[in-house]
């Protein structure tokens, strides 16, 4: 936002510059050598950002103008951008604002480069008093009781813990702030509206509903068509958070993603196989993401604990994964997407869907049952396995003669006479078991390959794609602190 005539001239001559490369740009094409893609994604980019400049200089050429003066606050969200619009409306400058407040120039400007952060809230209601704000019946008690501790126990008691919030939810800079502020003593009411803005954008919730009494509920609108596999126990709430929390990133990356026509997702492991074995040599991690998104298969990694083990979403027709693993196991990361990717399969006729898994252990209480997941974990397993799951299984416990101590080296010797892949084996074998109520997992981690950083490529081969330029500032943060490296264990 322009809050000053300097800050006008600056952007109207960014905006000149943005407009001559464009038409540079565009009249360099037909000789250009640089393929058209990169070119189109090149004047889109610069499109965009010129429309957001000519977007914040038309605003301010009404305010300055008085074609805007009238300014009454339904809620709390649009008390800092309110503040700055009604000054320049009122064709006060900083200087004559900061005289009429008997304050110095340099604080107001502070107070407007921070979007009023730093002013405590008889401060704030000074300046609303000064400039003719007229706050809806009911804010000004609300925002009277704003502190740190308040605003993050009513957002726990909705699901979303604390650490969520300050490191996904919220832009690095204003958490780190909020934090700073609250522990200083520091006025924090201007930052915690801004931060329940930002935190309602992703749960359809107003600033006044996060502030108010009564208690926060997830809506069936965030959620959309979710569909649950849960175990006997499971903390409902934050289940149901990150959810709308996943959900939302996939909504977010439509706008930032190539259009893609829908492809049928096979459900075939045959056919699978074969499609990856053709397009890639082998059937490996990386290999098996990058034919997802030959399907068009959003694929993205989240680092995250517990809530859910795993996704698989359709928004507005579009497929995604959400792999979410806390373990560097190739063989665990080909399961799950393969996993995902059978479930997508078969619901491709619902263009808005989705499957979460809410087990943090593949085959634990309450899913192995269901014969979808059965499905899902053969289907996974015989393109692993080509084919051949249910005999190198049967084939290990004849050889152990059922004897779990036995079970491992029986694994490593079936693997390499019938030339298979030892952790795909072994974690099969895992799965298999489980069925019968035998916990097999620690063993199988033992013959996993950890050398690769399954979640690190997940993340490069999205981010190969992602358009950053297309996404607002606010959304592009978002979704940057959704794939932080440093969260990753």
């Amino acid at each position: 936002m322009i809050k000053n005539e300097r800050q006008y001239r600056i952007t109207k001559a960014q905006a000149e510059k943005f407009d001559q490369a464009l038409r540079d740009l565009q009249e360099g094409t037909e000789n250009s050598k640089v393929p058209s893609a990169l070119i189109a994604a090149q004047a889109d980019a610069l499109h965009s950002q010129l429309e957001d400049l000519r977007s914040e200089i038309r605003e301010y050429e009404l305010l300055s103008a008085g074609e805007i003066s009238a300014f009454e606050l339904d809620t709390l969200e649009q008390l800092p951008r309110a503040l700055i619009r009604a000054r320049i409306a009122s064709g006060l400058s900083q200087k004559e604002l900061a005289h009429r407040l008997g304050l110095k120039e340099q604080q107001i400007q502070r107070y407007e480069a921070t979007d009023y952060s730093g002013a405590n809230l008889s401060r704030i209601n000074e300046i609303v008093g000064a400039l003719g704000i007229k706050l809806r019946k009911g804010l000004g008690l609300l925002f009277s009781s704003l502190s740190l501790s308040s605003f993050m126990e009513r957002l726990t008691e909705a699901g979303l813990e604390r650490m969520f919030v300050l490191n996904r939810l919220l832009p690095s800079s204003l958490s780190g702030q909020l934090v700073e502020d609250s522990s200083k003593g520091r006025p924090v009411e201007a930052l915690i509206i801004q931060c329940a803005g930002i935190v309602g954008r992703v749960y359809d919730w107003t600033v006044e509903e996060i502030l108010g009494t009564e208690p926060l509920s997830i809506s069936s609108a965030a959620l959309g068509a979710v569909q649950f596999k849960r175990p006997a126990v499971f903390d409902k709430r934050r289940l149901l958070a990150y959810t709308v929390y996943a959900r939302h990133l996939a909504h977010l990356m439509l706008s930032a993603l190539p259009e893609t026509e829908p492809k049928d997702i096979p459900t075939d492991p045959a056919i699978v196989r074969k499609d990856v074995l053709n397009s890639y040599g082998s059937i490996t991690f990386e290999h098996l993401l990058r034919y997802a998104w030959d399907l068009g298969i959003v694929v993205f990694p989240l680092a995250d604990p517990g809530a859910f083990h795993g996704a698989c979403f359709r928004v507005e027709g579009r497929s995604f994964v959400v792999l979410k693993q806390k373990t560097s196991s190739e063989a665990r990361w080909i399961t799950d997407l393969l996993h995902e990717i059978f479930h997508l399969g078969g619901h491709q006729s619902e263009r808005e869907f989705g499957l979460v898994d809410a087990d943090d252990m593949p085959g634990g209480t309450g899913l192995a049952a269901e014969e979808e997941e059965k499905d899902a974990m053969w289907f996974a397993a015989d393109v692993a396995l080509e084919g051949r799951a249910e005999d190198l299984a049967h084939e290990c416990a004849r050889l152990c003669d059922f004897d779990l101590r036995r079970m491992k080296k029986a694994v490593q010797q079936v693997a390499a006479r019938e030339n298979v892949r030892v952790d795909l084996l072994a974690n099969y074998m895992a799965h298999r078991l489980s069925l019968e109520n035998q916990d097999w997992w620690g063993a199988a981690q033992n013959l996993q390959k950890s050398d690769l950083k399954p979640w690190i490529a997940a993340r490069n081969v999205l981010f190969e794609r992602l358009a950053f330029s297309r996404l607002r500032e606010i959304d592009r943060e978002l979704i940057t602190s959704a794939f932080q490296e440093s969260e990753v264990e």
